[in-house]
């Protein structure tokens, strides 16, 4: 099994998905949460949170604001 997530973030250690035996682990991968990240991604993200931090200082509306 390929997993991308666990709930909650950060894992707990009583988490069983983390307690696998040593059969099970080996036929499990974990990935971080931003596994897919790829370079263009990278360098968009990176663009938008400064973009969002010059907007925050100059009181306008941030962009992709989850509420």
């Amino acid at each position: 099994a390929g997993l991308d997530t666990l709930t909650p973030e950060p894992v707990t250690l009583d988490n069983p998905l983390v307690n696998l035996s040593t059969e099970a682990a080996a036929r499990v991968v974990f990935s971080p949460h931003v596994g897919g990240v790829a370079e263009g991604m990278f360098y968009r993200a990176h663009r938008t949170i400064w973009e969002n931090i010059a907007r925050l200082a100059a009181g306008e509306e941030l962009v992709n604001r989850v509420c």
